[in-house]
């Protein structure tokens, strides 16, 4: 598999939200469920873009919760926050949840260029492809 930029800046996020790391100054945990339960209503939208954007949100707040170092009930903030839907302004509070995932895609954005080899270099070998069965 070729990596590319875009999914060498992926496999950072997912290392990154998957490492463990210090704890968070504040108590975030009822904010992160909140944007967790709206990236998954995001997640289930007809356009794709909104769609993939849902999914980032989604993975970016449930690993904010797991990195937590928190014994965090995951089943019952999800309900919890889920029986909020229907007062939501989805819109709004997607714009509200985006703004950290938004950071994090920026610094990751600088990460990648930062890493990218360098004008001239080889590219990455192609993967072998499978022989026809």
């Amino acid at each position: 598999m070729k990596i590319t930029n875009t999914s060498g800046a992926l496999l950072a996020l997912l290392v990154w939200l998957l490492a463990p790391g210090p704890a968070h100054a504040a108590d975030t945990t009822a904010t992160d469920f909140h944007c967790m339960v709206i990236g998954t209503v995001l997640a289930d939208a007809d356009n794709e873009q909104i769609k993939n954007a849902g999914l980032f949100m989604t993975i970016y707040y449930l690993g904010r919760l797991d990195g937590s170092g928190k014994d965090v009930d995951f089943v019952g903030g999800y309900k919890s926050e889920i029986a909020k839907f229907p007062q939501l302004d989805i819109d709004a509070e997607a714009k509200t949840c985006s703004v950290l995932l938004t950071a994090r895609g920026a610094t990751l954005s600088a990460m990648g260029k930062d890493l990218a080899p360098p004008p001239g270099a080889a590219p990455a070998p192609a993967a072998p492809t499978k022989p026809a069965p």
